[in-house]
């Protein structure tokens, strides 16, 4: 009894250092770090110079990493961690030597970006552990609501860029680039929203906001990504309601989430179908869109296997030997005696291939293979599966955005493993009895 009492005061007392070490932090920095945070995630998909080089939100990203670095004395870490330390050690070496040999400025950037990308993946998830994930999941959710609805507006106020006559890219360079950020925005809204909320009304809300701007960027492969994403949600919604009906499942939670997403969906409806008919210069826009889109869509069958080679493919097997250790990025020029096409090979998945070879492939599924068992629930598992099927035509391993993304997802598997171990030991000592005679005990006093 006497070291039961013990022990339970040992871990409140734990707990109240712990909290008390928060506030402290959060009265030296806290306000700040979540500003810069907030500050890099709104700016990222502002693109004021060429593609390739830094951007604003790079800028503040790198203010952001330094500030954090100086202001703490101890970061987290994880085991698996290694994986992609090692992963991003390989590229800066694999891109020097490339740099030292054809001394193309594009290897060195590269370098550059992947050292850039592991800091701001780590800094993402200690700002969410210091800040806390109520507060951080909060701020990321509107966040990038706020965003999706800001890019929609430039559109229908015919601002924004345009690619091309009718391939609207917002405030990016590049289309791909454009769908790439729409993808992961959609993602991190369904995930925050279910963390905050347990709904997926913000997942439901996020996936109509995303298919409309790719189908304003014609973005075929953004779309399929998408796709895959209504998909995910849609067989979580159905397993919901198969467990309502047969294991008695808060059925009354469901029906209610049910009606409030068809009432929205219905209501969405609606007001796209009155703007279609009572604004005609909207009518004109969407359905030139969709007809643009169309005709994309189909171009890109009739092609075939020509995309293969349009987007570097060939590569893999007219340069096999790089398979082995990587040809590291740049100098391009190296493969025009081989290929019609020396541009940056468009999938992830073989451009990390070619690129860092069976080194980069081993240690980048180490990562995600650990990264996929700490996520608890089959959904999210299927919706980090989205990004890697959009990237089958893109290159996206050295886009900020991916590695935000992907620091999301491990920090929602933290949450919710935190979540789950404090409710159970939240519920082992309310219902024992040594803790109530320790209240008791400290009530009287």
């Amino acid at each position: 009894m006497v070291f039961s009492v013990i022990g339970l005061r040992a871990r409140v007392l734990k707990i109240e250092v712990r909290q008390e070490a928060q506030v402290k932090f959060g009265l030296a920095g806290v306000e700040m770090t979540i500003f810069m945070y907030l500050s890099t995630i709104l700016l990222l998909p502002l693109y004021l110079w060429e593609s390739g080089l830094p951007q604003v939100g790079h800028y503040l990203g790198a203010l952001w990493v330094i500030f954090t670095l100086l202001m703490s004395r101890k970061f987290y870490w994880h085991f698996h961690f290694r994986y992609l330390i090692l992963l991003f050690i390989y590229a800066a070496i694999v891109n020097s030597l490339v740099f030292s040999h054809y001394l193309d400025p594009y290897s060195l950037l590269s370098a550059a970006y992947y050292i850039y990308n592991l800091l701001l993946f780590l800094i993402l998830i200690e700002t969410a552990r210091r800040t806390g994930y109520q507060v951080f999941f909060k701020l990321t959710l509107y966040a990038f609501l706020l965003l999706l609805l800001a890019q929609i507006i430039l559109n229908f106020m015919g601002l924004g860029r345009l690619f091309g006559e009718s391939r609207f890219m917002g405030t990016f360079n590049d289309p791909n680039q454009f769908a790439h950020w729409i993808l992961w925005s959609v993602i991190i809204v369904a995930i925050s929203s279910w963390y905050l909320y347990k709904t997926f009304l913000g997942a439901w809300v996020g996936l109509g906001l995303g298919v409309v701007l790719l189908i304003l960027s014609a973005s075929r492969s953004g779309l399929v990504g998408m796709v895959w994403v209504g998909f995910s949600l849609f067989i979580t919604l159905f397993f919901n309601a198969f467990d309502a009906m047969y294991k008695k499942l808060n059925p009354v939670n469901l029906a209610r989430s049910l009606l409030v997403s068809t009432l929205l969906f219905v209501t969405t409806i609606g007001c796209l179908v009155a703007a279609f008919y009572l604004l005609p210069n909207i009518q004109t826009k969407i359905t030139d869109q969709v007809e643009f889109f169309t005709s994309r869509a189909t171009e890109g069958l009739v092609k075939g296997g020509e995309n293969f080679e349009e987007r570097g493919y060939d590569r893999l097997w007219k340069f096999p030997e790089y398979l082995l250790l990587g040809s590291g990025e740049g100098a391009n020029e190296r493969w025009s005696e081989r290929t019609s096409f020396t541009g940056e090979i468009h999938s992830t998945l073989a451009g990390l291939a070619f690129y860092y070879g069976l080194p980069g492939v081993v240690m980048f599924f180490g990562f995600l293979y650990n990264l996929w068992r700490r996520i608890p629930y089959i959904w999210m598992r299927l919706l980090l599966i989205a990004p890697f099927i959009y990237s089958l035509s893109t290159y996206n391993l050295r886009n900020s955005m991916f590695w935000v993304g992907m620091g999301i997802f491990w920090i929602i598997a933290d949450a919710l493993r935190g979540r789950q171990k404090s409710q159970s030991e939240r519920e082992w000592l309310t219902s024992s009895r040594e803790y109530r005679s320790f209240r008791e005990e400290k009530n009287e006093q």
